[in-house]
């Protein structure tokens, strides 16, 4: 099976104080023909504001809900100050429907970039 080394996602979080798995959504394998699963190798969260940006980021599992079956990647709360960024290069696998979801408690000041590699499922 071929494997696609891809940037998977781009962009910059929303913010909110509680998950949304509609509006979040950072990367999610297709979970429809053709499906695909995922390695992500690294994610990038640069704080691009005028002030430090918490940033919370969570994996949820194909069907699950926010507010009871997200599970935390970064800790709660994960401060980054201005101008920084922080990389996250622990590897996360992804089932098709599976997803990353990230959102920070300012707007328009934290950018993101996920990079991995995709296969069909």
């Amino acid at each position: 099976m071929p494997l696609d080394i891809t940037t998977l996602g781009i962009g910059t979080l929303a913010q909110a104080t509680t998950l949304s798995l509609s509006s979040h959504l950072l990367y999610k394998p297709s979970a429809t023909a053709p499906k695909k699963t995922a390695i992500v190798h690294g994610m990038r969260f640069t704080n691009v504001g005028s002030a430090a940006a918490k940033v919370q980021l969570f994996f949820v599992k194909n069907g699950g809900t926010a507010g009871t079956d997200e599970r935390r990647i970064l800790p709660k709360d994960f401060t980054v100050p201005v101008g920084y960024t922080i990389i996250d290069d622990d590897q996360v696998t992804l089932d098709s429907g599976d997803g990353l979801y990230a959102f920070a408690d300012t707007a328009s000041t934290m950018d993101f970039a996920v990079s991995g590699s995709e296969r069909p499922a």
